[in-house]
């Protein structure tokens, strides 16, 4: 029950202090805490726990990547998951996850101004990490398209509406 869930944490929490016992204790709450019976809320934060455990005591970012990102699933405005899946996977050096996890989580963003800053990050991911210069630009094209007060989309632009020809002057739009 969510009762005896509680009632194991604290301790099992407390008397964790060293790595092998860290390693034990995920594997106890793994298995005895289901994620799925639990309110969404209550879940983000049990799995944000574990990740924050793989990532401080164990130093595996890999399973802590996973688990940040499930906190996201169930939680997609968490600001701490998605900051720590930034510190992760720009230290890895995996900006194509981080550009992915960016686009998962920017229209969770009630402040125009905390979705104007992903989606510049996300632009410069584009252009400077990933040498993708297009996708750069819609991003920040994304960007522009905010209402500064609301976070409301004004408008939106579209690559398809600005392409010219230029190869044959018989053609319309020469």
């Amino acid at each position: 029950s969510f009762e005896e869930q509680n009632a194991l944490e604290e301790p099992l929490w407390i008397a964790t202090e060293s790595k092998q016992q860290w390693r034990k204790w995920t594997q106890l709450y793994g298995r005895y805490f289901d994620p799925n019976s639990a309110d969404p809320n209550i879940a983000a934060q049990r799995t944000f726990k574990l990740a924050s455990i793989y990532e401080t005591y164990l130093q595996e970012n890999t399973t802590a990547v996973d688990y940040y990102l499930e906190v996201l699933g169930y939680e997609p405005e968490h600001i701490e998951a998605f900051d720590r899946l930034h510190v992760i996977l720009s230290d890895q050096k995996r900006w194509k996850e981080l550009t992915e996890v960016i686009s998962q989580v920017v229209s969770y963003r009630s402040q125009s101004n905390e979705r104007f800053d992903l989606y510049l990050l996300q632009g410069d991911l584009y252009r400077n990490q990933l040498n993708s210069h297009a996708k750069a630009v819609s991003s920040w094209f994304q960007a522009l398209e905010l209402e500064p007060e609301s976070g409301n989309i004004v408008w939106e632009w579209h690559m398809w509406d600005h392409l010219i020809q230029d190869v044959d002057p018989t053609k319309d739009n020469y």
